[in-house]
C-alpha cells in the first residue's frame, strides 16, 4: 500500500445540483448539503473507497475534479511539489470538517497545487 493515500475527492461544475443527481444515480451516492444554499454536498466514504464533495464551481470557472492526499507534513509536501515543478495555487488553509462522519467536529488543513503542465486538474495535500 502507498504511504500517502487519497483521502477525499471534490467534483465541481456549473450546476452542482445536476452533478449530485448524475453521480448519485450513476454510483448510488447519497450526499448531505453542507449548508443551506451552498450548492455543495458531501458523501461519506463507502466500505471500499473515499468520500467526497460535489457542487457548484466558483462563478466563471469550468469546474474541476480534485483529489486530496493525506500527508504527514503539508508544508514539506508543498515544498516538494514546487521542487518537482508544480505550482502552488492556494493555501495552506484550514476549514471546518463537513464530512458526515465527523459530525461537524474538527478542521482539515489543505492546499491546492497543480502538477507541471496540468491544464484542468488540481491536486491537494491534506494534513
Amino acid at each position: 500500500m502507498s504511504k500517502n493515500a487519497v483521502a477525499w475527492f471534490k467534483i465541481t461544475g456549473q450546476d452542482g445540483t445536476r452533478l449530485r443527481s448524475f453521480y448519485g444515480k450513476l454510483f448510488g451516492w447519497k450526499t448531505n448539503d453542507v449548508a443551506p444554499g451552498a450548492d455543495y454536498g458531501v458523501t461519506d466514504s463507502p466500505e471500499r473507497g473515499v468520500g467526497g464533495g460535489i457542487g457548484a464551481a466558483p462563478t466563471r470557472t469550468p469546474g474541476l475534479v480534485t483529489f486530496f492526499v493525506q500527508v504527514d507534513d503539508l508544508e514539506a509536501s508543498l515544498r516538494e511539489a514546487a521542487r518537482l515543478g508544480g505550482k502552488i495555487i492556494e493555501g495552506p488553509r484550514s476549514f471546518p470538517d463537513k464530512r458526515p462522519a465527523s459530525r461537524g467536529n474538527g478542521t482539515v488543513t489543505f492546499a491546492y497545487f497543480a502538477a507541471p503542465r496540468a491544464t484542468s486538474s488540481t491536486c491537494a495535500a491534506a494534513s
